[in-house]
């Protein structure tokens, strides 16, 4: 009930992304279960329409954002990757090299997915690097409604086809031959870079 309950705050969040009322509900309901985030909204939303906060409200929302190894984890998983806020919740992830590929086999499942809307790799060489399977079973998440693009995918991942349309079908592209067993074409391939058709 707990989880369900999430979902509906997060999909309405989605659905009206540019209100911050949704974000404020959940929010409410992040407090009253006493996890971090709720306050890291509320101060992300007040920021975003007072374009200032108290010195101890930048105190405290610098302390709440946390991130990789920091004090804080507001948001599991994903804060095992760089992130961009938007309001209080992450719309954008980077794989570094210090994400761990453990953590993709958690992200079709997580209740923020939906808020995510591109995922750049920043990964000069093969470590935080997942397996193409894991990155296809992100994108074709039903809850990944927000998805619409993958930037500088790593050419281990897509191999080196060089038709510029991405379509699932057998030979030297891994991420496309992950995504077909799944779905038919879904995704397109431009350059280095995945959109959702």
């Amino acid at each position: 009930a707990h989880l369900t309950r999430e979902r509906a705050l997060i999909a309405d969040i989605v659905a009206n992304w540019d209100d911050e009322g949704p974000r404020l509900v959940y929010a409410d309901w992040l407090l009253e279960r006493d996890h971090i985030c709720g306050q890291l909204i509320v101060l992300s939303c007040k920021l975003a329409r007072d374009k200032q906060l108290s010195k101890s409200e930048t105190k405290q929302l610098a302390m709440l954002r946390g991130g990789f190894r920091a004090p804080a984890y507001p948001f599991g998983p994903f804060s095992d990757f760089k992130h961009v806020i938007d309001r209080g919740l992450p719309s954008q992830l980077s794989v570094t090299w210090n994400a761990n590929p453990i953590t993709w086999r958690y992200l079709p499942g997580d209740p923020l997915l939906p808020c995510i809307d591109v995922i750049d790799f920043e990964t000069p060489d093969r470590r935080g690097r997942p397996a193409a399977e894991e990155v296809a079973r992100v994108m074709l998440a039903p809850s990944a409604t927000r998805l619409v693009r993958l930037t500088n995918v790593p050419n281990e991942l897509i191999g080196g086809r060089s038709d510029p349309r991405f379509e699932p079908t057998t030979g030297g592209d891994r991420l496309a031959d992950a995504l077909e067993p799944l779905v038919k074409a879904s995704w397109k391939r431009d350059g280095k870079t995945f959109l959702r058709r």
